[in-house]
């Protein structure tokens, strides 16, 4: 959703192009420390939990600023650096869960239902969000359904399982 109308959503409450497009910038810039950091952070400490659940809140913070006043003075440029985060921190971690989860063997199998559910959640996102918009006549609704996703996401990564290898050890 946030890729594909992040920048109509701010022209569409009266940003320039030009602002909007710095913005949409800044959600894109701030995948990068999470989709790499995320991870190198879960190997250290030995843990995908704690990094799943700091993505989920910190998009869940976000998509809150972003819904509720997404052109406020100051506050417009850290909710895209917060829901770029978030976005991309989750999906750096998700694609790490089938390699710890999966049994020795089925982790190809994994893998691909993860990428085929993922993928087709993400490309629902765009559809759903510009049927909201023509329904009601602006983004405001559909960017409620982020905040509700982002805590469906921390629930969700609260129960974030061991790797299969240390279950089997039990």
């Amino acid at each position: 959703l946030l890729l594909a109308w992040l920048a109509s959503v701010y022209q569409d409450d009266g940003l320039s192009g030009r602002t909007a497009g710095i913005l949409f910038a800044l959600y894109n810039v701030s995948t990068f420390p999470a989709m790499v950091g995320l991870p190198l952070l879960s190997d250290r400490i030995g843990s995908r939990k704690i990094p799943t659940v700091v993505a989920a809140v910190t998009l869940l913070i976000g998509s809150i600023g972003l819904a509720t006043a997404a052109t406020t003075p100051v506050l417009m440029w850290i909710w895209p650096i917060f829901c770029g985060f978030g976005v991309a921190g989750l999906f750096g971690m998700g694609l790490l869960m089938p390699i710890d989860v999966a049994p020795p063997g089925r982790t190809g199998l994994a893998a691909g239902m993860v990428l085929c559910i993922g993928y087709l959640a993400s490309a629902a996102g765009p559809v759903i969000g510009g049927a909201v918009k023509d329904a009601t006549g602006s983004f405001e609704r559909a960017l409620l359904l982020l905040p509700v996703l982002a805590a469906g996401m921390i629930v969700v990564s609260l129960f974030v399982p061991r790797p299969f290898e240390s279950r089997q050890s039990e």
